[in-house]
């Protein structure tokens, strides 16, 4: 299910996108993967920043670095900074983006790895 949201993503198609990771996010809950609830939070932040709904992408982005943040999840982490900062940006709020883009670049570096920030 998180493929296909991803997959309609990457086609523009972000309300389709939005579905398919919802049904994902609820079976990860069911299941209690908490790592995998973290990644489904983050990819519907992407979805919905790319509908324009940056409140709800922000709700998203927050509540997946949260969870990365209660389980140790450094990348997860850097990637939630990220799309926050992304967000913050397309806002015009740009201190705060860059705020956000220093804090995922420094977990990034601390981690030692090469990360795809999207």
């Amino acid at each position: 299910l998180g493929n296909l949201g991803d997959a309609y993503r990457a086609l523009g198609q972000y309300q389709q996108a939005i579905e398919f990771h919802q049904q994902s996010l609820l079976i990860k809950r069911e299941l209690g993967d908490r790592a995998g609830t973290a990644v489904s939070l983050n990819k519907l932040g992407k979805a919905c920043c790319g509908l324009g709904e940056y409140e709800r992408a922000i709700d998203f982005y927050q509540s997946s670095l949260e969870m990365a943040r209660e389980i140790s999840d450094r990348s997860g982490e850097a990637h939630s900074l990220a799309g926050l900062s992304k967000i913050y940006y397309c806002l015009g709020e740009y201190q705060r983006a860059n705020a956000y883009h220093h804090k995922s670049l420094s977990l990034v570096k601390e981690l030692g790895e090469c990360l795809v920030l999207q």
